[in-house]
């Protein structure tokens, strides 16, 4: 009798389906400019009550400057509002919304607030305003933008004051699915207050030299009183002005050049809206992943809301399915379904994305990953395992693997009579691991497979 099979990834406290396969793909360099030129033009936003104000569109381009024709041919766009610091002007910062807008992000900055004393309330209003400009230009059949935005995909950022003011919006504007600052200042209405109500993920970049919003009395209360996933990143030698593109009156400085800051920022920005806005699965070891403590210029701290620890060590024979044992734990308010992904430099992996059940917060769960490693029997080498939230953010452990022959069912590292029986057995109760050439049938063909292994042996 023919037993069809079927492979599968299951969690022990849930059913898990099947995903598409995704292989890991090496990241892009973030800092670099992407593949669209930067246009930009200065458009008028209307306040829901009457009047208006300026902001700079930054937008992908078929040719760089003011007024360029837009480039729809990558949209929809995701896009990003950015909020100026204390009297600063956005084409301060014009290095960065070009940049965003290379990497396919349509970068609002709006030109209001610059007065003396500004209402940090009403400017974080406005950086909503921007997106809703969008919204409406994208719904407005004739508009130049019609079509091209991703309504589902906006995110906020800024510097000092429009730092403080973007976790003002995040706090109150639902559209928003990611956050993230340069040396962001503490508001009033405060931002501090405003971060325990932010579920979003949020990267607050930080600098260690910044003496105008210190860390320790800005950027670190937040990140401590946050909500949802989040990071501080301290760049070594980050300065304050260091995110501007020029310094004024009143700036401080740092042992880092200001090319370097900023190219720092560029990449930190760039990655972390590309994970988040746009789902690019590129960006995620950069972001939560081991790339996040690989570069010694930054120091980071990092809350997912999740913990991913490992079993034992992984035992696999080469060339057929072998299990991960993990253990899951949520600190989140709700339950979430998470996916497991696995990737390794050591081996040649065939892993599938495997969609989790709810994981109940407060609950250490476990879980059985399943995935199939190839190689040269005898190598050692780490698997890396990931469980993600939704919404991209999460936690990685790296397991060890030891790879053996295929015939050695008990992976002893000896070929022999054992192993000769184990297959037996496996093969009579019809056993899934009994399916030795992975046709889905455990039939003769299988029986016969294995005893040509096992007669060459290891």
């Amino acid at each position: 009798m023919l037993i069809q099979l079927k492979r599968r990834l299951s969690l022990a406290v849930a059913m898990v389906f099947c995903l598409p396969a995704m292989p890991a793909i090496a990241a892009p360099d973030y800092a670099q400019p992407g593949p669209y030129e930067a246009g930009w033009r200065q458009v008028s936003v209307q306040r829901p009550g009457g009047g208006s104000f300026n902001a700079l569109l930054f937008y992908p381009a078929e040719a760089p400057g003011q007024n360029a024709p837009l480039d729809s041919s990558g949209g929809p766009y995701p896009a990003v509002s950015f909020g100026h610091g204390f009297l600063q002007p956005p084409t301060r910062y014009t290095s960065i919304l070009q940049h965003l807008a290379s990497w396919g992000y349509l970068t609002m900055a709006t030109e209001s607030s610059q007065s003396l004393f500004p209402n940090h309330a009403n400017y974080a209003e406005e950086l909503s305003l921007c997106l809703t400009f969008l919204e409406t230009e994208h719904a407005t059949p004739g508009s130049w933008l019609e079509g091209v935005v991703d309504t589902g995909g906006f995110g906020i950022s800024g510097h000092s004051m429009g730092g403080g003011a973007s976790m003002l919006a995040a706090a109150q504007d639902p559209r928003i699915a990611a956050l993230a600052t340069l040396a962001p200042a503490n508001t009033n209405p405060s931002a501090v207050a405003a971060a325990a109500g932010v579920a979003i993920p949020v990267r607050l970049i930080v600098g260690t030299n910044d003496s105008i919003t210190p860390t320790a009395s800005h950027g670190r209360p937040m990140y401590d009183n946050g909500l949802g996933p989040r990071q501080l990143i301290d760049i070594q030698g980050g300065w304050h002005c260091g995110f501007q593109d020029s310094s004024v009156f009143g700036c401080d400085s740092g042992p880092m050049s200001r090319a370097d800051q900023l190219a720092l920022s560029r990449a930190l920005l760039t990655e972390f809206f590309e994970l988040h806005l746009r789902g690019d699965q590129a960006a995620w070891a950069g972001v939560w992943g081991p790339g996040l403590a690989a570069d010694p210029r930054l120091s980071a701290l990092s809350e997912s809301l999740l913990q991913v620890e490992a079993g034992p060590a992984v035992r696999a024979r080469d060339g057929f399915p072998a299990e991960v044992a993990l253990t899951i734990t949520s600190s989140d308010t709700d339950p979430r379904e998470l996916t497991l992904r696995a990737e390794s430099a050591d081996f040649d992996l065939t892993a599938e994305p495997a969609a989790t059940g709810p994981i109940a917060p407060g609950q250490a769960t476990p879980a059985t990953y399943t995935l199939t490693i190839s190689g040269t029997p005898g190598d050692t080498g780490k698997l890396l395992i990931s469980a993600t939230r939704p919404d991209g953010a999460g936690a990685w452990v790296e397991i060890d693997a030891t790879l053996f022959c295929p015939a050695d069912m008990n992976t002893d590292g000896v070929v022999d009579a054992d192993d000769f029986f184990e297959f037996l057995a496996l093969f009579a109760a019809a056993d899934p691991a009994a399916d030795f050439n992975a046709d889905g049938v455990i039939d003769a063909d299988d029986f016969f497979a294995f005893l040509t292994a096992f007669g060459e042996g290891c």
